[in-house]
């Protein structure tokens, strides 16, 4: 409470996600970055003292790995899930000024990596990959129930993210003495020309 806190206010730009990413028995995150230009008027970030803070600082929901199913498969033991959503932005300026006044994305490239203790991914998949099936491939992030455990499967309150077309492969496989085997499983969507290259659905079951 009180005006003691420091406050940055962006006129103008773009905020977009990097990644989303959970491990087992770790929180999911989201990254953002916001890449800021020029309004012609203010500087693109202005520094403020002595602010009062908007709102109450609290913890709404937190997520988690869930399962990961591909061409219709489940993959056993799934460890982490990492979506980089592979937005590559291009900025420009002009007339000498210091900072760009000009932002906009330039293509979109998500891929979505997935490591499991299932080593026998690779003889699933193969050394030169398969392509996505009429079947969607679903990665889910699992929602935590506050003061339990899990949400239930079937209710629609999960993450859910669907691939309509692409490639799937293995980069790698392995694994030490003494210690389980690893594989890494990379899925690269394509755009079909119809659906979303990302299907993301804020509640969904799963199913």
């Amino acid at each position: 409470s009180g005006s003691a806190h420091g406050k940055f206010t962006v006129n103008e730009g773009i905020l977009v996600p990097r990644s989303l990413a959970a491990s087992q028995g770790g929180d999911a995150t989201l990254s953002l970055e916001a890449a800021i230009t020029y309004d012609g008027t203010n500087e693109p970030i202005v520094p403020a003292i002595n602010q009062a803070l908007i709102g109450t600082p609290s913890v709404g929901e937190l997520f988690t790995v869930g399962p990961v199913k591909i061409n219709g498969t489940l993959v056993d033991a799934i460890q982490s899930i990492n979506v980089d959503f592979g937005i590559r932005l291009i900025t420009k300026g002009g007339d000498g000024s210091v900072w760009p006044s000009y932002v906009a994305i330039m293509s979109i490239e998500p891929i979505i990596t997935v490591r499991t203790l299932d080593a026998m991914a690779l003889y699933t998949w193969g050394l030169d990959g398969t392509a996505q099936s009429a079947t969607d491939s679903l990665i889910y992030f699992r929602k935590k129930a506050e003061g339990s455990t899990n949400v239930a499967d079937a209710t629609a309150e999960h993450v859910k993210i669907a691939v309509d077309e692409g490639m799937i492969y293995v980069t790698d496989v392995g694994g030490g003495h003494g210690a389980e085997s690893e594989a890494t499983i990379v899925i690269r969507p394509t755009y079909d020309e119809s659906n979303a290259i990302l299907a993301i659905t804020a509640a969904s079951a799963i199913t």
